[in-house]
Formats: C-alpha cells, structure tokens, sequence
C-alpha cells in the first residue's frame, strides 16, 4: 500500500506544481528564469542529496553527456509546458502534454518494431480525438498554446526514448538528477538570452511560488521513483492518472477557467487514452509474469 501511496502522491504534486507556477508567471516572471531557480534548486538539492547517500558525483565523460542530453529535452518539455501556461488553461496543457503515452507507442512500434495492440491503436485515436475535441471546444483559445503543449509531448516522448536507450544503469538517482538538472539549466540559460524579465525575482512571493514548485518537483521526483521501485512501471501508470485530473481540477479552481462540454470530452477522452496505454502493459506485465 506504502507503493501506491507514494505514486499517487508523485501524481498529486505534479498535477498542482504547474498551477503554482502559472501564478509566478503571470506576476511578471519569465518562463527561462523561473526554470534557472528550479534548476538550480535541483541541482543543490540532489548533490547534497548524493553526498549525504555517499553516491559517486563522479563520472564519465560519456555518461555525463547522456544525462545531460537527457536534460536538454526535459528542459525542452518544461519550457514548451511554461509557454503554453500563458497561452490556455494549465489543465489542458497538462492533458494535451499527456499525449506521450500514445506517442511513446507509436513511436516504439515505428522506430524500434515493438509490437502495438488494439488497445494501443485505440489510445493513439483516443488521443488524438481528444486534442480535437479540446482545440474545438473553447473559445478564443490559442491554437499557438496547443501546439506548445503538444510539442512538450513530442520533446517527452524522446526523453523517455532516450532515457531507456541510453546506457545511464548504474549511476545513483540523485547523481542522474544532478546532471539531467544541469542540461535543463543550459536549456534555461540559453533561452534567457533571448528574452525574459528578471525583476520578477526580487518579488518575494514569486520566489516562494518558485520554491514550492522546486520542492512540488523534487518530492514528486523522488516519491514517483520510490512507488516504482515497490509497486513496478505497470502498476505505477495507472496511478499516472491523477496527474491531469489533479492538474484540470486545481486550475479551474484557482483561475475560475470557462470550461465547456467539448473541452471537458475531450479531457476525457485524452484521459482513457492513458487509462488504455496503462491497462494494455499492464496485462502485458502479467502474461509476462502470471
């Protein structure tokens, strides 16, 4: 039960964190330089974290590249996510960006010949019906905010690749963070120097609201990792769920969106997609291991 609960909790805070984030944001702050406090925090937290867990900071050049590779596109994700905050509703960024379960198949099945079912074909309808169906069903909404989030789906989708393809195995999960942090801060870096204010920072209540995010992330980081390890991937998935929902419910709360019934279908329907992605492995599992 100590399993489920920390992966729902992971998907609780992760559904809340870009709600807080959004607040920062809309109080000045530029998307670039909230992710360079984020990043930063990380970094401090999970070096201090790997010292404290005695993990080997030091590694090799080729590691260092492929965590760091890794960080580029989540930094990538996490941009793309903070734009489309701006754009519409953070929920449905949320939702829209929960697309790259679907993705991850599709792309797994056309890139590396991974065998999809009838559910996984489903899911990939469902989805993209979803996205249709949100697009459609809110007036006055930014189709530059959709593709935002659906480009942050695209970015996770190859991190996720990436992370299972790479040969990171081995290396301690706060030294992984350490250097995966690092390519999101260069991400961060480099897009501060194309624009973004800085005299958000001096506010105090947006260091907060970026405080809170950094730790929102962190726990959920790390809670999501402990869930897996005593629950497994396939069970965990499912419980990936509540992210959205979470993410659609806060928001509306706090923001007062105007949601209509062609948005909340296809909330829905981007929702069961997940639930289908997450059923099918884990049947998958079970054939595998009955």
């Amino acid at each position: 039960m100590n399993g489920y609960l920390m992966v729902l909790l992971s998907a609780v805070l992760y559904g809340i964190e870009p709600s807080v984030l959004e607040y920062a944001l809309a109080r000045g702050i530029g998307e670039t330089q909230a992710m360079i406090v984020i990043a930063g925090f990380t970094i401090l937290l999970y070096g201090g974290l790997a010292v404290l867990r005695h993990e080997r900071l030091r590694i090799t050049g080729t590691e260092m590249r492929n965590l760091w590779t890794l960080g580029l596109f989540m930094g990538g994700t996490n941009l793309l996510l903070a734009l489309s905050y701006e754009r519409i509703p953070v929920g449905c960024s949320t939702v829209i960006h929960f697309m790259y379960p679907s993705l991850v198949c599709l792309a797994m099945a056309v890139f590396f010949r991974v065998r999809m079912t009838l559910v996984h074909g489903a899911a990939i309808v469902l989805s993209v019906t979803g996205l249709v169906f949100i697009t459609g069903g809110m007036e006055g909404l930014a189709i530059s905010g959709v593709l935002l989030a659906a480009l942050s789906s695209v970015t996770y989708v190859i991190y996720i690749i990436l992370m299972d393809r790479l040969p990171i195995h081995g290396i301690g999960d706060s030294v992984k963070m350490v250097y995966i942090a690092l390519g999101i801060l260069t991400v961060a870096v480099i897009g501060s120097l194309f624009g973004g204010s800085m005299q958000g920072l001096s506010d105090p209540v947006n260091l907060l609201c970026l405080l809170l995010s950094g730790i929102m992330f962190a726990v959920a980081t790390a809670a999501f990792a402990r869930g897996v390890e005593i629950v497994g991937a396939t069970s965990a998935s499912f419980f990936s769920l509540f992210e959205p929902m979470t993410s659609m419910i806060v928001s509306t709360l706090i923001y007062h969106y105007q949601l209509t019934g062609k948005t909340i279908l296809g909330c829905v329907l981007a929702i069961l997609a997940v639930l289908c992605i997450a059923w099918a492995d884990h049947r998958k599992e079970r054939e595998r291991n009955p």
